[in-house]
């Protein structure tokens, strides 16, 4: 029995050697270590704050981001499509304004004179007379209060062969097929009333300035002239009044003009934007994403391309501006990450002076216990002997009072760290 108890004993001993509490296993042992490294290197809190800043920064700013991108798609968007409505119903009055002047009955019937006036026979017969002037001054009299209540500044009328039949401007009747109006007309003499994109005038006319030119920015409202039977035998042009800078290509320079930067291209050679490169290819669309504009300015837009009119409209604003909150969200952070940082540094200085510190004090207890410690490690008695005489002295001292009151002696003083008989025993 006594044997089988000695074999199971060391199995037992075995199997309790071998059970580890949480405190000796591996993870426990690094996490004391852990713990014990932070609370001994102070300066490393600030950095780890600067990590988890770090991450909640970002997070936050991501999130921030989202949100502002997602209001600024949609103010964007709004925008667009009130400006879009605004000029969709000013086209609108326009059409409207030249449809009723052209359904005028006086104004058909002038138009009927007209065409028959400028036909190969009749003027074969007329000799190089031309037409008759007061039909031109009756048709500008019938059309003066249509032009003065909507700010019109001149019409034209043309028959089914693009030919200008009568206009404001004496200069252009008789002219055919004009490049600059060709494509409004036929949209117009198809049987549709549209409003022309702004182009540069042909005759001479008044700008902005008074002054009277050509190359004048205009716009062609036009609607078709109708006889008995509803067919389009000619157009009525009213030439609005509106003014248009018409002198800027939209193309990214790549470069900050306004800063003062010179671009490496000509304009003619210079990229369309990535606005008026999607529209003029008859895309609509919103990007928050900075692209460049005709100055070279970051900008985020929406842009919507009307094919009616042949014509796009856009609303844009500067990246920095619609992205403030976001920079001094993004700087706020960084104030922060310095100051963390700065705060690491000044602790990581503090403690190394600590501990310099520290080590100079210890170096000064250990000089100061050093006589002791040379002693008891058995020092050559010639160190001692100075030591030895002190520590006699002091026991002659205190033995001489005791012999002449002829009380009982006092044990003898001994110095701290020597014995009495290893004292004797030097003397000797």
């Amino acid at each position: 029995m006594s044997g089988f108890l000695r074999r199971i004993a060391p199995r037992v001993r075995k199997q309790k050697g071998a059970h580890l509490t949480f405190a000796h296993s591996r993870i426990g042992r690094s996490m004391s270590q852990t713990s014990l490294f932070l609370k001994k290197q102070l300066w490393i809190w600030p950095i780890i704050a600067v990590l988890l800043l770090a991450s909640v920064g970002y997070g936050v700013r991501s999130a921030i981001s989202y949100t502002i991108q997602q209001n600024l798609e949609s103010q964007l968007q709004t925008l667009l499509n009130v400006e879009t409505a605004m000029l969709k119903t000013w086209f609108q009055v326009q059409e409207s304004n030249a449809e009723s002047a052209a359904n005028r009955l006086r104004v058909r019937e002038i138009f009927d004179q007209l065409q028959k006036a400028s036909a190969p026979a009749l003027k074969q017969n007329a000799g190089s007379e031309a037409p008759d002037t007061d039909l031109h001054a009756e048709l500008s009299h019938e059309l003066s209060p249509l032009m003065s209540a909507h700010n019109y500044i001149g019409y034209i009328i043309a028959n089914k062969d693009q030919k200008i039949l009568s206009a404001s401007s004496a200069e252009l009747i008789d002219k055919v097929e004009m490049p600059e109006m060709e494509f409004v007309f036929s949209e117009t003499l198809n049987g549709r009333t549209t409003v022309c994109p702004p182009f540069l005038s042909v005759d001479a006319i008044k700008d902005a300035r008074g002054k009277i030119r050509t190359g004048v920015p205009i716009m062609l409202v036009c609607a078709p002239i109708r006889d008995e039977r509803f067919q389009v035998t000619g157009l009525l042009a009213d030439r609005d009044d509106s003014r248009s800078l018409l002198n800027i290509e939209i193309r990214n320079p790549g470069v900050d003009v306004i800063q003062g930067a010179r671009p490496a291209l000509r304009r003619a050679e210079q990229p369309l934007t990535t606005m008026a490169a999607s529209a003029v290819e008859g895309n609509s669309g919103v990007t928050v994403e900075p692209y460049g504009d005709y100055r070279g300015v970051p900008v985020v837009g929406a842009w919507s391309w009307l094919e009616p009119y042949g014509m796009g409209v856009t609303t844009e604003i500067d990246y920095e501006e619609a992205f403030r909150p976001l920079t001094i969200l993004q700087w706020m952070f960084t104030g922060l990450y310095v100051l963390l940082g700065a705060s690491s540094v000044a602790i990581f200085v503090f403690t190394v002076v600590v501990a310099r510190f520290s080590e100079a004090q210890n170096w000064t207890e250990i000089e100061a216990d050093g006589w002791w410690s040379r002693h008891e490690r058995g020092l050559p008695a010639a160190q001692v002997n100075a030591s030895m005489v002190a520590a006699m002295s002091l026991m002659t001292k205190a033995e001489s009072p005791a012999k002449d009151s002829g009380t009982s002696a006092k044990p003898a003083m001994t110095t701290p760290g020597f014995d009495q008989t290893m004292i004797s025993n030097e003397i000797d």
